[in-house]
């Protein structure tokens, strides 16, 4: 039989739709005459969808499906997508509730009877609600009102609270003023016959007069040239003629400037002066606001949040204050008015009247990460609102920088009209899954679940749940391959469930020969341009999904079973390749567009070229179910950097920041520093012609039988050997076919590391320096830990250069071979800070190799000069909240101090933390400490420090 209508499959990635999709399938059921429970359980599992079958058929496990009655199927989804709420948290979350700045009442009492259909509150919901309208009303007078009626119902306390806000909007209806205001604005009609140039007095454009960047001789103002100079012209004159030459300054000003002919500017002019009289014109202050009727330049316009609701502002660099109109102000704040105080100022336009000022007050500005309480002066009329120049700073607007500060209004049009794409959710590829291909001469390998914490279990299995709701995760019996997962604890307490796939599936994943684009290629491509975006997808891997097969080779194990994982994970080697392969295809034919793995970088000769490209971009993203992070996307910018390179509308030049810890490296003050320093030049000594002869005065001081006496000629040889090495003629560019190699080295108070290709003779030609002075609480780490910190640093550092192809990294500690080497697998009794960086490693594909101290003196010179006393830029990698110590119990019989004094008496235990902290000798000698000691040296890799306490794991 045919059956009515149809019913969509239900979205697992929206499990809170769960009771929704139950009721309309009983709906659809009832409407096709469907009575028998079979043939209900047969139809809903047709039309359910794969996904939920699949959780479907877990659920029953160890019974079949076809022996589940409908009504038990669906009570275990409806506890699978929706476990039950504790009724306490959702009481609290009831009472909590208020109403939000811009929320209807309608909209808010609809909110508050979902959340109090989770409190069993039974019938006693209605009179809950109305206790939450008169409590949590954001109307103080409607509140007073409702607490005056003593018999308020429910129903009374909506329908007052209704009608209150409709008569709030009602009124302002009734008030607005027709038309746009007469009070300042004007039509200036530009005159066939040339105009005279303010700048020179000549007949010509302003704009092409060759003065235009003159200094005037009698104000010293730049611009104009003396004898078209206002201030000489006005000396002497009244204040009269001195305002209509004002004007007349103001109609050619920069900011209304406009060579277009047979074109009308309205023009938006305010004159503001203080209450009392001023003999000097030159202390006036003006608004000047133009919006083009014909052709011309548009104007620049920002959307701000001004007091949690959205106002779009005219920026306005003329205008010393920010201004409001009264139709604006009451549409804007409508049942919510901010309340205005008087102010002694006084507006008048161009001609002179007088605009009449309701007032000022203060309101709640917020514009991208500055969030600010400004003061608002409100006119009446209706005109647009002008952003002055005393919100500027507070708002960090500056309209001279490279990067627009502002996202021009077309931009946040299309952002709007493409919301799906930036609404946080993860990506779903709507188009074919992606295939891993295996080498099928490796045998799989199935590796047991690691044992975890008691404590963190109960983390793992409700972050398992959250991802088999969002369809990532999905149950599965007898894998071919079982890889073991790591639980990284978020600074929150969260859980973040990570795969150690090194050591299992990248063993026999085939590689993938996809060509990268070359930095000279992109770089050509993007010469020329003007204006640049960079959009940053949200997850990238994960919003692609995997075929069946994929899924079950990316199998984990928990301590709770096996699940196969539906989408791309990070830490798979071909990962990389597989996703530029997919996002070159998806945003092929776009011009200008150039992806680079999870970054899309884009270039356009001018601004409406950019924003069709970038429309063209978020459409197809819409389509394909993929998303963008919009908090890291910049989507107008006159400059970007790649790869090293500052590429802009003057064209490319190599940023600076590649050797600016050489250029700033600090004056030695000893034998040793400048020794350091020289191991620096000595290591590049092949690519530099000369350079015995050159710093033979540096050389000089490290005789043992010359005294350190620094002097003006060492100080001049050395800053010339900075320029030396920080030249062209010792680096090179970054270039994706060459072998590339990474060195790290650590030392007390500092991590150096060099980035650098091998040249067709086996030399390493540096691309980039970098050193990092280590925080208080790094100075503290063990060696291995210092050694391990360098080489994150590195790699974070040089992310762009290194990520999605195979590289070298170099370092002079062994250990690190055996705990962070390509192959081995995610230490479990390291410290929680080597584990994290085990799994940061692991998204790269790079070989980790041995060699002694001499023969990396270029980043050891690095790690003994770092050009800042401290940074933060990687203070994350410090996350103190993972250490788990006595004095975190309520009531501790021991805390860090007292064991830190202990520690210091034991005649063993403060040789081992001295040895973890200053490094461990290669021999123990005999005797009974030593002894004592030796257990302790075996496990050296898994102890730490912190507070002066020794910890192990």
């Amino acid at each position: 039989m045919a059956f009515l209508g149809n019913i969509e499959q239900f979205n697992t990635a929206a499990p809170e739709t769960w009771n929704i999709y139950v009721q309309r399938v009983k709906f659809y059921l009832e409407a096709n005459g469907v009575t028998d429970a079979g043939k209900k359980r047969a139809v809903f599992l047709s039309v359910c969808g794969e996904q939920t079958f699949q959780i479907a058929r877990s659920l029953c496990i160890p019974n079949e499906l076809a022996d589940t009655s409908f009504d038990r199927l669906i009570d275990l989804l409806s506890t699978h997508f929706n476990p039950k709420q504790s009724e306490i948290v959702q009481r609290f979350l009831f009472n909590k509730r208020n109403q939000k700045e811009g929320e209807t009442v309608s909209a808010w009492v609809a909110e508050l009877r979902k959340i109090g259909g989770l409190c069993n509150y039974g019938v006693e919901l209605e009179r809950q609600i109305r206790d939450r309208i008169v409590c949590g009303a954001r109307n103080e007078a409607l509140q007073r009102r409702l607490l005056s009626e003593p018999n308020l119902t429910f129903q009374m306390a909506f329908d007052t609270a209704t009608a209150t806000e409709n008569a709030a909007s009602q009124v302002v209806e009734l008030r607005k003023v027709p038309g746009q205001s007469e009070i300042n604005k004007t039509e200036v009609h530009k005159e066939s016959t040339p105009r005279k140039c303010w700048r020179c007095t000549a007949n010509h454009d302003p704009t092409a007069c060759r003065w235009k960047d003159a200094d005037c001789r009698f104000c010293s103002k730049k611009g104009h040239i003396e004898r078209a100079c206002l201030s000489r012209r006005n000396r002497g004159k009244g204040n009269k003629e001195n305002e209509g030459r004002r004007v007349s300054a103001a109609q050619n000003s920069s900011r209304g400037r406009s060579n277009e002919r047979d074109h009308k500017t309205g023009q938006h002019q305010v004159k503001s002066e203080p209450p009392t009289n001023s003999d000097d014109g030159e202390d006036d202050y003006y608004y000047f606001g133009l919006h083009n009727v014909g052709r011309g330049e548009a104007p620049y316009r920002v959307l701000l949040l001004v007091n949690d609701r959205q106002c779009e502002f005219e920026i306005d660099s003329g205008a010393s204050f920010t201004v409001m109109a009264q139709s604006c102000f009451e549409r804007l704040f409508a049942g919510d008015t901010p309340r205005l105080n008087n102010i002694q100022l006084s507006l008048r336009d161009w001609q002179k009247k007088d605009i009449a000022i309701l007032g000022e007050c203060e309101v709640r500005v917020s514009f991208n990460k500055h969030s600010k309480t400004l003061p608002l002066v409100v006119t009446k009329g209706d005109n647009i609102s002008l952003l002055g120049r005393n919100w500027f700073a507070a708002l960090g607007i500056k309209l001279s920088m490279n990067a627009v500060a502002t996202v021009d209004t077309n931009i946040e049009r299309v952002l709007q009209q493409f919301s799906d794409v930036f609404d946080n959710n993860l990506g779903n590829f709507r188009g074919k899954p992606v295939k891993l291909e295996i080498d099928s001469t490796v045998r799989p390998i199935r590796l047991k679940a690691r044992n975890v914490a008691f404590a963190l279990r109960p983390k793992i299995e409700a972050e398992v749940e959250k991802l088999i709701r969002q369809g990532i995760l999905e149950p599965c019996e007898n894998p071919t391959w079982t890889t073991p997962i790591v639980p990284v604890v978020k600074s929150d307490g969260s859980i973040r469930i990570c795969a150690d796939y090194k050591c299992t599936l990248n063993k026999a994943l085939q590689d993938d020969p996809y060509p990268m684009p070359t930095t000279q290629e992109i770089i050509a491509a993007l010469n020329g341009a003007k204006v640049f975006a960079k959009l940053d997808m949200a997850q990238a891997y994960q919003q692609l999904k995997v075929d069946d097969e994929s899924a079950k080779l990316q199998t984990i194990i928990t301590q709770r079973g096996t699940y196969m994982v539906r989408r791309l994970c990070f830490g798979i080697k071909v990962a990389p390749q597989i996703f530029q392969r997919f996002i070159n295809d998806r945003l092929a034919g776009i011009p200008g567009c150039f992806p680079y793995y999870d970054d899309i970088l884009v270039a356009a000769g001018n601004d409406q070229e950019l924003l069709e490209r970038i429309t063209e971009i978020l459409r197809r993203f819409s389509e394909d179910g993929l998303k963008l992070k919009r908090s890291k996307c910049v989507f107008r910018t006159k400059g970007i950097e790649f790869l090293g390179f500052y590429i802009s509308e003057e064209g490319v030049r190599p940023i600076a920041d590649k050797v600016r810890n050489i250029k700033h490296a600090p004056t030695p003050t000893c034998k040793r520093e400048l020794q350091s320093f020289l191991g620096l030049l000595n290591f590049y000594h092949a690519f530099l012609k000369n350079k015995a002869n050159f710093a033979e005065s540096l050389h000089r001081l490290l005789d043992n039988k010359v005294p350190w006496n620094w002097t003006t000629e060492n100080q001049r040889t050395f800053e010339a050997v900075k320029e030396l090495l920080s030249s062209d003629q010792l680096l090179v560019h970054y270039d994706a076919r060459k072998e590339l190699v990474l060195t790290c080295d650590a030392s007390p108070w500092a991590v150096g590391v060099v980035l650098s290709h091998v040249d067709s003779d086996g030399r390493e030609a540096p691309i980039a320096f970098h050193s990092k002075t280590l925080s208080q609480a790094e100075r503290r780490y063990s060696q291995l830990d210092k050694e391990a910190l360098a080489i994150v640093v590195g790699v974070k550092k040089f992310h762009n250069y290194c990520y999605g192809r195979h590289f070298e990294i170099v370092t002079d500690h062994k250990p690190l071979l055996g705990i962070l080497g390509e192959n081995k697998p995610v230490p479990q009794m390291s410290s929680p800070r080597l584990v994290r960086w085990a799994l940061f490693l692991s998204n790269y594909d790079y070989k980790l190799i041995h060699k002694p101290g001499k023969d990396i003196s270029h980043a050891d010179a690095l790690s003994r000069l770092p050009a800042d006393a401290a940074e933060t830029e990687y203070a994350s990698y410090e996350r103190m909240g993972e250490v788990f110590m006595l004095e975190n119990m309520p009531e501790t019989p021991l805390n860090a101090e007292r064991v830190a004094e202990l520690t210091g008496r034991d005649p063993v235990m403060s040789r081992i933390r001295d040895f973890i902290q200053n490094g461990w000798p290669h021999n123990l000698e005999d005797g009974l400490e030593e002894e004592q000691v030796r257990p302790f040296k075996a496990r050296r890799d898994e102890l730490s420090t912190y507070k002066n306490c020794i910890l192990w794991g």
